[in-house]
């Protein structure tokens, strides 16, 4: 069975409270590529995309919600 880090899961809840890859790096002091490897792990381990990334920064999309709600709330 595969599994997933507790310190990306926390990775993930960060940048869905900030919606910033660069500013979630900044607050938890790791790189920007650390935060989106994370992200991709994730996004691996539940088979699903997570968040949706623009120049502004990001959002959940309905399935990271889902996953944020049912998982790291």
């Amino acid at each position: 069975m595969n599994s997933v880090k507790i310190f990306f899961l926390e990775i993930v809840r960060a940048i869905a409270e900030l919606h910033s890859f660069s500013e979630t790096a900044a607050v938890l002091n790791c790189s920007q590529s650390n935060i989106s490897y994370a992200v991709s792990e994730v996004e691996k381990y539940f088979g699903k995309k997570i968040f949706l990334r623009n120049r502004r920064g990001c959002q959940l999309t309905t399935e990271g919600a889902t996953i944020v709600k049912k998982y790291l709330i």
